[in-house]
């Protein structure tokens, strides 16, 4: 049998992340009072096959190959007086017509859970997620996961977050809360790119955070001061880090219009991987503007990780249905820190493979400055619905980090052709520069059209053609590949 992705064949304790998960996330909800609420269960079984021109994902051989794809899941949610629930879990098991050695069972999962333990005090927050990415932004790298490479592993992330809330009068809130995270990176022997020691190694995070907010005594000025200690156990025992803050955050609120912010603080960040090591004052000052209904726009400028610092978050509503979003940020940061920050976003399923759009880059096991820029224009409009993102972001390190400047964009679209047919298609450009002394470049071009047809309550059928193309630099990492996958999907 084969492992989680990969070629990750060691199943055992690594195999087993999906279980765990699920134990997790499970267990959690078994032990809070749901009270009556609504829950839903669907056991699905989808059945694929997929034709490809390029199964190792070569940039010099390309042999094709027909794959089939066997995935049984099922899909829990709930809401409950005290509990929310959300779980996504998929086995895909993959057989290789032309090389039975590639058998693959690769496990998806994506889950979350809120509850209100002990009313009006305990809470409970858990996510996980497992999913397959691509280690290196260099290696072999493709819009279609139904291939063979070892730039692929899976990536298992949990995190599990008790916390503590009691009120102060009308004066504040206190806040105590404690979280555990880990993630695990199914490592390669070796890799073509980077180092093997450079990968993400299995990561855990002990963090300890208090609070105290400002209360309802409080209208125009809001306040909050936190301390903050967490310390990062890597199970290589070369690169453990901590960090602490100390900070005093708030604003005032001039008018309907104008709110004034500003934060200063401490912050200490012990990481060996970080030859400066920047620890001391911080502060940062700005706004938030609403000029009307639709508009929020907030921005703050000041001083951290000993260089100037900014930040801009914005959005205009242009409709009930559509919106312009606009992000910017600077900050330290690792690529477990990015990992745990994605399992807050909505927990709704997603098939495709991280790492290809929104310039997320290697899975590398070192800190680097960040800098990121990214605009969103999405919507929806009777039968269609649309987005489209554009980016730029900047990794740097120091000492042998290999940095990566990604920019680009990538877009989607749907529409309800009728009431049994959808139609989808979506592309991404992206252009890497590796900033490691290689002076190499990358132009990684992609998309992906399927078209979907109900025919049943609880039976879809569907085709999807992919297309990969990759243009290097380098000649050797030029990369190609057509895919088109046949499916068949039942729900129960």
């Amino acid at each position: 049998m084969a492992g989680t992705g990969g070629h990750d064949k060691k199943l055992g304790i690594k195999g087993a992340g999906a279980v765990a998960a699920l134990a997790l996330v499970l267990g959690a909800g078994l032990t809070t009072p749901a009270a009556a609420g609504v829950w839903r269960a669907t056991p699905s079984l989808e059945v694929a096959e997929t034709w490809t021109d390029n199964v190792d994902l070569d940039s010099v051989e390309r042999e094709y190959d027909f794959i089939t794809r066997i995935t049984p899941g099922i899909n829990i949610s709930g809401r409950g007086g005290r509990l929310d629930m959300f779980l996504d879990y998929k086995a895909n098991f993959l057989i290789f017509a032309r090389d039975d050695e590639n058998t693959d069972l690769r496990h998806q999962l994506r889950s979350s859970l809120n509850s209100e333990v002990v009313e009006d005090w305990l809470f409970l927050d858990a996510r996980a997620s497992i999913n397959q990415q691509f280690l290196e932004r260099g290696g072999s790298i493709s819009r279609n996961d139904d291939n063979v490479t070892d730039n692929r592993r899976t990536v298992q992330n949990y995190s599990i977050s008790p916390s503590i809330k009691r009120p102060l009068g009308t004066f504040a809130t206190a806040v105590a809360r404690y979280r555990v995270g880990y993630v695990r990176v199914g490592a390669p022997e070796n890799t073509t790119v980077i180092p093997v020691a450079e990968i993400l190694d299995d990561t855990m995070t002990q963090q300890g955070r208090f609070e105290l907010n400002s209360g309802r005594r409080f209208t125009r000025l809001n306040w909050q001061l936190s301390a903050d200690y967490t310390y990062y156990d890597r199970f290589n025992g070369r690169r453990d880090s901590e960090r602490t803050i100390f900070m005093a955050d708030g604003g005032y609120r001039v008018n309907q219009w104008l709110r004034l912010e500003g934060m200063v603080g401490y912050e200490k960040l012990t990481d060996r991987t970080l030859s400066s090591r920047p620890s001391g004052f911080i502060w940062n000052a700005g706004a938030t503007l609403t000029p009307g209904p639709r508009t929020t726009l907030s921005f703050r400028g000041g001083r951290r990780y000993e260089r100037d610092n900014w930040s801009v978050r914005g959005i205009y509503r242009i409709s009930e249905r559509s919106s312009f979003t606009l992000y910017y940020v600077e900050e330290i940061t690792t690529t477990y820190n990015i990992l745990q920050d994605s399992l807050e976003e909505d927990p709704i399923f997603n098939p495709d493979l991280p790492g290809l759009d929104n310039g997320q880059g290697s899975l590398i096991d070192r800190s680097f400055r960040r800098k990121r820029l990214s605009a969103t224009f999405a919507g929806s409009r009777k039968r269609n619905s649309f987005a489209l993102t554009g980016f730029w972001e900047d990794r740097a390190g120091e000492g042998a980090f290999r940095g990566e400047d990604n920019y680009g964009v990538t877009g989607s679209f749907n529409r309800q052709l009728s009431r049994y047919m959808n139609f989808s298609m979506g592309g991404t450009y992206q252009h890497t520069k590796f900033t490691d002394g290689i002076n190499r470049s990358d132009d990684f071009y992609s998309a992906q059209v399927g078209l979907n047809y109900l025919l049943s309550e609880n039976l879809s059928g569907g085709v999807t053609y992919f297309h990969t193309n990759r243009q290097s630099s380098f000649d050797l990492r030029d990369l190609k590949e057509n895919a088109v996958r046949v499916s068949l999907k039942a729900t129960f």
